[in-house]
C-alpha cells in the first residue's frame, strides 16, 4: 500500500527540487560573491531595480521561468507569513547575486537577521495555528457525538456494525479520505481501490482507532499531531508540524497476518542422509 500521506504529483516533487536548488544556488552566490574589478579609466555604476508591471511581456522561455521563479519564491514567502517582504530589494539582492557584483550588505550579518525574521514568523503562525486548533478541538469536546480516548485521539460513528474488530497485528482492507482541519483533502482512496496494509504500520492514531471499527463500520477520526506526523508533519502532502487530521474511514475487511515458518539457525548445520 503506498502511504497515504506520501501521495503526491512527482512532476510537483521534481519542480520543487528544481526551485529549491535554484534558490540555494542564488543564495549561496551571493554570499559567496566576489567584487568586480573595475578597469582603469571605468565608472562603476549600480544596477538599476527592474519593476515589473502589468505590461511584461514574455517574448522567451526564459522570461516565464524567471517569472514563474519569481512566483514560487513569493508563495513560499506568504505560506511562511512572509509578506512584508520588500520585492523591490528582494529583485535587487537576487539581480547582484546573478551578476556576481559586490554585496551590499554583509551576508552572515544579514542571515542571522533573516534567521530571526523567519524564527518570529514562524513562532506567529504556530500559535495562531495552535489557537485555531484548540479551538476546534474544544467545540468537539462539546459535542456529545464525539468521545475521545486516553490518547487524545478523537472519533465519531457515522456507521456503527457489530462483529469481530482487527488486532494492531491485522491486515485491514479500507476506504478512506484524509483532510486537514481547513477541509482540504490530501490524500483519498475513494472512487479508486481501497486501501489494505498491516494495521500496526500506520500512524498511532490509525492503529489505534481502526481497532475500534468492526467491519462494515464507518468512522470519523480526528488525529492530533502527537498521533499523527508530529514535529516533522509531511511537507510534500502539506501536512504542517503537529497538526490535527481528520480521517473518515471505512473498514472493508480484516486479515490475520500469515504464520510466520520456523527458520533453522544459520549456525546448526543439517546432516546429509
Amino acid at each position: 500500500m503506498k502511504s497515504f500521506a506520501l501521495l503526491i504529483n512527482n512532476k510537483n516533487k521534481q519542480m520543487k527540487q528544481i526551485i529549491t536548488f535554484l534558490l540555494i544556488t542564488v543564495c549561496l552566490s551571493s554570499a559567496n560573491a566576489k567584487p568586480k574589478k573595475v578597469k582603469k579609466g571605468e565608472t562603476k555604476t549600480e544596477t538599476n531595480v527592474a519593476v515589473l508591471n502589468d505590461t511584461l511581456e514574455f517574448k522567451s522561455k526564459i522570461d516565464t521561468v524567471s517569472y514563474f521563479i519569481g512566483m514560487q519564491i513569493g508563495a513560499d514567502m506568504v505560506k511562511n507569513g512572509a509578506n512584508d517582504i520588500n520585492p523591490v530589494a528582494l529583485g535587487k539582492g537576487l539581480s547582484d547575486a546573478l551578476k556576481a557584483t559586490t554585496p551590499k550588505i554583509d551576508p552572515q550579518i544579514a542571515m542571522i537577521y533573516a534567521q530571526t525574521y523567519f524564527g518570529e514568523k514562524q513562532a506567529i503562525k504556530k500559535a495562531e495555528e495552535e489557537a485555531k486548533t484548540k479551538k476546534i478541538m474544544d467545540d468537539m469536546t462539546a459535542n456529545p457525538n464525539i468521545k475521545t480516548t486516553a490518547s487524545g485521539l478523537k472519533y465519531e460513528i457515522l456507521k456503527d456494525s457489530v462483529g469481530p474488530k482487527p488486532s494492531a497485528t491485522d491486515i485491514v482492507t479500507v476506504h478512506y479520505t484524509g483532510t486537514l482541519l481547513s477541509g482540504k483533502v490530501f490524500d483519498s482512496s475513494v472512487g479508486g481501490e481501497p486501501a489494505k496494509f498491516p494495521l500496526n504500520q500506520v500512524i498511532p492514531g490509525w492503529t489505534e482507532g481502526v481497532q475500534l471499527m468492526s467491519i462494515g463500520a464507518k468512522y470519523k477520526f480526528y488525529v492530533p499531531g502527537k498521533l499523527a506526523y508530529g514535529e516533522q508533519g509531511v511537507q510534500q502532502a502539506g501536512i504542517g508540524p503537529n497538526e490535527t487530521l481528520i480521517f473518515d474511514v471505512e473498514l472493508l475487511s480484516i486479515e490475520k497476518p500469515a504464520p510466520q515458518v520456523p527458520q533453522v539457525p544459520s549456525n546448526i548445520k543439517i546432516q546429509e542422509q
